[in-house]
């Protein structure tokens, strides 16, 4: 065996397992969810005394008050029927059951139904060779 040959082989295995390790490595220092997160704490900007927040809740809950007694009780537009609860099923007029259509008396003698599915098969077969000349192989023509 020439010397080199054993050389490739080397150099192909090194180039390998160096692959194998950067995967493993580039795996293991895969970013975690979560960990570029900003740190715990009181939101930049934002009051952190106590009796500064509640004099903020209290100031909204009082301009939400004032809103609501400011909106005058809406009145019925003549013309116009006055809005309802939905009451589930209320609107739904009651249809007949629709009954199925009666089946076939009797399929037909087992013979002549045989024929008709062998035609049918043969017809399929025949527009598949039409359509595609190469696929004539894809069924059995022994059918």
């Amino acid at each position: 065996r020439p010397a080199g040959r054993e050389g490739r082989f080397w150099t192909a295995a090194r180039i390998v397992l160096a692959l194998v390790c950067l995967t493993l490595a580039l795996h293991w220092v895969q970013r975690v969810p979560g960990a570029s997160l900003p740190p715990a704490g009181p939101v930049a900007g934002a009051p952190a005394d106590p009796a500064t927040v509640r004099a903020l809740v209290e100031a909204f809950q009082d301009g939400v008050r004032r809103a609501e007694d400011d909106a005058a009780p809406a009145t019925p537009t003549p013309g116009r029927p006055r809005l309802s609860r939905r009451v589930p099923g209320a609107n739904l007029a009651v249809s007949p059951v629709a009954t199925a259509p009666p089946a076939s008396p009797h399929p037909g003698d087992p013979a002549e139904v045989r024929d008709l599915i062998t035609e049918f098969e043969a017809g399929v077969a025949r527009a598949l060779r039409e359509v595609s000349p190469d696929r004539r192989y894809e069924e059995d023509p022994s059918r």
